[in-house]
């Protein structure tokens, strides 16, 4: 298991908040991709709210927990996500292949789990979908995007 998140970085004055992603893998898939919304990887606050979460993942396929931070789902699905994990102590500031975020603009490449997962005014009257979300369904989804392997 990952050791706790440190709410301090060693050498800053202020506290930094450092969070919780979710990798998955769908099938066939070696290494995980972060769960993200609309072109965003989405972070989580602490571990806990990522892991409160990852039942979702499954479509409504029991969720077993191979252990406090990874979650898998019996009966695979050919698109939809097989198995996720908890990754802690994510840095938006500091994240891989180009998607890190400047302090000085608001975020371009990470949207913080409330503002993805609430109705944020984005519901259409027509559809009834969230369009800042759009639908977690699976892999060929525009709105579930993989940003390289982690």
């Amino acid at each position: 298991m990952s050791t706790l998140p440190s709410s301090r970085i060693p050498g800053t004055t202020a506290n930094v908040p450092i969070y919780s992603v979710i990798g998955v893998w769908f099938r066939g898939e070696e290494h995980p991709t972060l769960l993200s919304a609309n072109d965003r990887i989405i972070v989580f606050d602490t571990p806990q709210m990522a892991r409160d979460f990852m039942p979702r993942l499954g479509g409504g396929r029991p969720t077993c927990w191979k252990d406090a931070d990874s979650a898998y789902w019996p009966i695979l699905t050919k698109t939809g996500i097989n198995r996720a994990v908890v990754l802690w102590n994510y840095d938006p500031y500091n994240a891989p292949n180009g998607r890190a975020e400047s302090r000085l603009h608001e975020w371009q490449h990470h949207i913080i789990w409330q503002m993805a997962l609430a109705n944020m005014g984005q519901i259409n009257e027509k559809t009834g979908h969230n369009e800042a979300l759009g639908e977690l369904r699976d892999k060929k989804s525009p709105i579930l995007i993989a940003y390289g392997n982690w």
